[in-house]
């Protein structure tokens, strides 16, 4: 589940990709990448590596932004199918996402 309103924001989903790998100056995440028809964001799964899973407890997928990207005026380049996208002094590179087919 997604901590993030979509409806208030007037945003539907274009493309989502789970377990997408990122790089932001250089540093690796897996992030939960959802493009809408605004923004680029990112979400990062908080219950990931919980020590309750150790315990065979379930714990739900929880999703909290970590980044938004407004798309307007958008500064990308596409390389070997990779977005790469510089936005306030950063470089971000979506992987395996051309962004180009969603926008």
């Amino acid at each position: 589940m997604y901590n993030y309103d979509f409806l208030e924001n007037n945003e539907q989903i274009i493309r989502e990709k789970v377990n997408g790998i990122v790089d932001i100056n250089d540093d690796t995440y897996n992030f939960s990448i959802v493009i809408t028809n605004k923004n680029v964001l990112l979400f990062k799964d908080i219950s990931k590596n919980s020590p309750l899973g150790a315990r065979g407890v379930f714990l739900p997928e929880d999703y909290v932004l970590k980044a938004s990207i407004p798309l307007n005026n958008l500064d990308y380049t596409i390389e070997d199918n990779n977005t790469i996208i510089n936005y306030e002094n950063n470089e971000i590179v979506l992987y395996d996402i051309n962004i180009q087919e969603f926008i």
